[in-house]
């Protein structure tokens, strides 16, 4: 089975929306040209998580990225396994812009590496879902 990327590769914005009955998310992680996605009102989603990365390299340009309305949404895993040294890499090496609005119960977001205008952090860290504003990863 061919990848996303080889159907969709100068696709560059994505919105996914009033999809009540859709309970997995599609590998856009993989979309080489992806700059803005935006994900609301999915109601079937829970978990988002390598899956939705399609593997290693994911979001490789992708700039901004909104997820709002997410009633049942309660975990988000935003990194992924690199494969190569069994780290794993945070999946949005060039996000510039986060906007979350009412993710259901998610209390968390998991990631691997975050980078913040006052300094850097390697190990894995627990989040609150807003990504603590005033940072950029």
């Amino acid at each position: 089975m061919m990848s996303i990327a080889t159907y969709l590769p100068r696709l560059t914005d994505v919105t996914l929306r009033d999809l009540p009955s859709c309970n997995v998310l599609p590998p856009l992680g993989q979309l080489p040209n992806l700059l803005r996605l935006q994900i609301s009102r999915m109601d079937s989603i829970t978990k988002i998580d390598g899956n939705f990365y399609g593997g290693r390299r994911a979001f490789p340009r992708l700039g901004h990225f909104t997820l709002s309305h997410m009633e049942c949404l309660e975990e988000w895993n935003a990194s992924y396994s690199s494969g190569e040294d069994g780290l794993n890499e945070f999946a949005f090496p060039k996000l510039n812009t986060f906007s979350h609005l009412q993710a259901g119960t998610c209390t968390y977001i998991i990631v691997t590496k975050y980078y913040c205008h006052h300094g850097r952090t390697e190990a894995t860290s627990v989040l609150p879902p807003l990504l603590q504003p005033n940072c950029s990863m």
